[in-house]
Formats: structure tokens, sequence, C-alpha cells
């Protein structure tokens, strides 16, 4: 039975992520958030990075820190959501500092 290069890899990360890139991404929608533009710009680029994360593991510290940077910025412009930004900062820790001798 051949691995895969996500063996051992959690979906912690990438779940959390795509909830925190959703909730954004559906704010100005809902209206239920500050401007749309930060929200929808947050949102594109943590869907982006949750797809990168979940296809190519290997990259994750970058990914990870992109999601960061991302939400803690999203947080600071006014896009006004404390959960998701919460999420994502969580997610891209978690990626970020995952080791795969620890998953064995």
């Amino acid at each position: 039975m051949a691995t895969t290069a996500r063996a051992g890899w959690p979906r912690v990360p990438c779940l959390l992520t795509t909830v925190a890139s959703g909730w954004f991404l559906s704010s100005p929608v809902l209206g239920h958030m500050g401007p749309p533009r930060p929200c929808l710009v947050a949102g594109s680029i943590l869907a982006l990075s949750a797809f990168m994360l979940f296809y190519k593991p290997a990259q994750r510290r970058g990914w990870g820190t992109l999601t960061v940077l991302t939400s803690t910025v999203a947080l600071l412009l006014g896009a006004g959501a404390i959960p998701p930004a919460i999420l994502g900062v969580t997610g891209g820790v978690t990626a970020a500092m995952w080791n795969e001798d620890r998953s064995r």
C-alpha cells in the first residue's frame, strides 16, 4: 500500500482555516460585520491557504504563517470579526508548528 504525502497530517488546521475563510467571505452578504473589502480579501486568502494546506502539507509553515498574518491584519483593519480571526490564527499556528515526528 503506497503512502500519500498527507500521511499523518491532521485536518484540524485545514478545517479551522476553512471555517474562518467562510465566515469572512459570508460576512458582507449577511451584513453582520465590518466593511466588505477587508472581509472579502481576508476570506479569499484564507480559502487559498486552507486549500494549499490540504494539498501541499510540505509547505505548511509558509501557508500557516500567511494564515496567521491574514487573520491578524483583517482584525486590525476593521473586518470586525473576532471569532474567525481567532480560528484563523489557531489554524495557522497549528499548521506552522506541526511536527511530522509527533504524528507517529
